[in-house]
């Protein structure tokens, strides 16, 4: 957990309960918190932007191969099976769901956007003007997941 400006009430636990309650939730898989393992290869990251009382945006990272387990477990698929248009949109919808539930934390009234997912092997992904107020790094069977909250 890093913390690097503290613009929110939200807590890098309750981060870990939204994220761990949706993997089980919609992929019954767990996540446990782990602070310190990197993320290696292709990647995919999931942004959600909130905009209102409070303006900022939600980062949900993880490598390619547990973006790919989890559209997998989300979509009931065969391995190898789906379009990586397809697990776009599952890191996509997990970003909004862990997105919405932040934005529930947050001062009211507030709008979620839609969500943008980015991927591959080397890429930058910000948010102009914007401060990291928290971040956690959570471990599942399929690797790491980043999960990062943004202040503008």
């Amino acid at each position: 957990m890093t913390t690097t400006h503290q613009a929110t009430a939200v807590t890098a636990e309750q981060i870990a309960e939204i994220a761990g309650d949706v993997w089980t939730s919609f992929l019954s898989m767990d996540l446990a918190p782990d602070g310190s393992e990197p993320l290696t290869g292709p990647t995919l990251t999931g942004c959600v932007h909130i905009s209102g009382d409070w303006d900022g945006s939600v980062f949900v990272q993880c490598a390619a191969d547990h973006a790919r387990l989890a559209a997998e477990a989300m979509f009931a698929a065969d391995p190898g099976t789906l379009s990586p248009d397809e697990v776009s949109d599952a890191l996509g919808e997990l970003t909004n769901m862990v997105g919405g539930n932040i934005k529930s934390l947050l001062p009211a009234p507030s709008k979620l956007s839609v969500p943008s997912v980015a991927g591959g092997d080397s890429y930058t992904l910000r948010i102009p003007g914007a401060t990291r107020v928290e971040a956690v790094t959570l471990r599942s069977p399929g690797g790491p997941v980043h999960i990062s909250i943004w202040k503008v």
